[in-house]
């Protein structure tokens, strides 16, 4: 049975790059998972750029809010009565498509980590999915660029570690920077945008239901590998990422389930035999060189690596943030120039 990728375009940062997305996924063939795209915001600021994705768009709605943007990582994520409204949006937005559930199913969602409406309902639909066991796969896409927005990458980690420990699930999520040593750009965006192409085509290779001896269930114990009952996975992040490898690799869900042990670094590699499938990849994908042998890894150390980098980050910028206007003032003792400088 042909698998069923569903991607999530959350926030305007996601909605953006479903739009860069659309026009290559869906197309791919048929030995791909069959792709489909999904928006929702809580206003209708972004998908007013793409009229002809109007029809694929879901209104998250909250009486507190309006019209007006909300900051997913500020004063709303702290109002109780924003994010009740907003969660109750979230599940109903489920409740609408039940058909999404299933073995074949899988879903992607892509939001913004530093901050945003996209942020907020990605994080309250992770929980929903994980809640009625989904295959769910966050993709998101961190900033380092300003103390603000590397605060918020690391409390949208944080939280859906957080999440994932109480549902006592092990998810493999997507993290890419769009900010390139520290400045965020066109180019840097478009960068990341081309590595969720990769991944996303890759994966939907996997999810496809056509690889050699990886069937839907296979698939589901890789996504969320805490339901594989004969091998221990601690609950946490792990991160999704794809990798070029040896065709001698060995199949690493096989040799999970022969092993059946605790392991709480995973280092999962599935190889895609391209010969086993027949699929002649760089026919379908444009602009992305030396595809094959390809590999989807799950690794828990890269996740705190980039966490230990945010935090890296963190003290970097605290080192040499503005002062607040309203500190000013009371300031005292302070030693100036005659150009004005505070030393």
């Amino acid at each position: 049975m042909r698998g069923n990728m569903y991607v999530y375009g959350l926030g305007g940062a996601g909605i953006n790059v479903v739009n860069d997305l659309r026009d290559t996924l869906p197309n791919l063939g048929g030995k791909f998972a069959n792709v489909s795209f999904n928006l929702l915001d809580t206003t209708n600021k972004t998908i007013d750029n793409y009229p002809d994705l109007k029809d694929k768009f879901y209104r998250i709605e909250s009486s507190k809010l309006g019209d007006t943007s909300i900051d997913g990582m500020a004063g709303e994520r702290k109002n109780v009565e924003v994010v009740n409204e907003i969660k109750k949006s979230v599940i109903n937005y489920i409740n609408q498509h039940e058909d999404r559930h299933g073995i074949n199913n899988y879903h992607v969602l892509i939001f913004s980590g530093s901050g945003g409406s996209g942020n907020l309902i990605g994080t309250l639909l992770i929980k929903a999915m994980l809640e009625k066991d989904y295959n769910v796969i966050p993709v998101v896409i961190g900033d380092s660029s300003t103390l603000l927005n590397v605060t918020n990458t690391i409390n949208t980690i944080a939280g859906l570690n957080n999440i994932s420990k109480q549902l006592k699930a092990a998810l493999p999520i997507v993290y890419f920077d769009n900010s390139a040593d520290g400045i965020s750009s066109p180019e840097s965006e478009k960068m990341v945008n081309k590595n969720i192409l990769k991944l996303l085509t890759i994966l939907s290779i996997y999810t496809s239901g056509y690889v050699h001896d990886i069937d839907h269930q296979d698939m589901n114990n890789f996504l969320l590998p805490s339901r594989y009952k004969t091998f221990t996975v601690q609950p946490g992040l792990y991160n999704l990422t794809v990798k070029t490898k040896s065709l001698t690799e060995p199949n690493a869900i096989i040799a999970r389930t022969l092993r059946g042990e605790s392991d709480t670094n995973i280092d999962i590699r599935i190889p895609l035999l391209h010969n086993k499938i027949g699929i002649p990849l760089k026919e379908h994908v444009t602009g992305i060189e030396d595809l094959l042998p390809m590999f989807l890894v799950v690794e828990k150390n890269t996740i705190n690596q980039y966490a230990s980098s945010l935090k890296a980050r963190l003290k970097e910028l605290e080192k040499v943030k503005v002062i607040e206007t309203e500190d000013i003032d009371s300031l005292d003792d302070v030693l100036d120039t005659d150009d004005g400088l505070v030393l």
